[in-house]
């Protein structure tokens, strides 16, 4: 099956899932996000140059900014300093955490019962774009159901 995920979404997917992992491996001390460093880890060659700052610094930040508008992330904006991670003392809120937490239901035998974390983590390791896609859309469909 050909993905015809558009090039801006499934940066969003990977972004997202990067963030959320981040948190939730440093769960429950706060980390500062810096989207700059994430987008940086993230941008490959296939990004055209004209668009390589919008993919590095842009597309992060706004990305992570979703999250926080979608109560999925917290952090402290009075601890932000000029140059610093856009994101300071960033934490999973429960939301985020439960839905991290939840195990996955269908999706076979080897899906059945773990985590989304585990999920998520296992498809960054494996720069799994296509199955960052549909854990990411299903993850963001739940939070409208907790």
């Amino acid at each position: 099956m050909a993905d015809t995920t558009p090039d801006n979404i499934a940066f969003f997917h990977r972004v997202t899932a990067c963030a959320l992992i981040q948190l939730y491996r440093s769960f429950p001390v706060p980390t500062d996000l810096d989207a700059g460093a994430i987008g940086a880890d993230l941008v490959d060659d296939r990004i055209e140059d004209d668009l390589q700052f919008h993919y590095t610094y842009e597309m992060p930040k706004h990305a992570i900014s979703f999250l926080v508008a979608e109560s999925l992330i917290i952090y402290d904006p009075d601890q932000y300093f000029f140059g610093g991670p856009e994101f300071p003392a960033a934490r999973l809120t429960l939301k985020g955490l439960k839905l991290l937490q939840a195990g996955i239901q269908a999706g076979g035998n080897q899906a059945a019962g773990k985590t989304y974390s585990a999920h998520l983590e296992h498809a960054l390791d494996h720069s799994d774009v296509e199955r960052l896609c549909i854990l990411v859309d299903e993850l963001l469909s739940m939070t409208g159901e907790s």
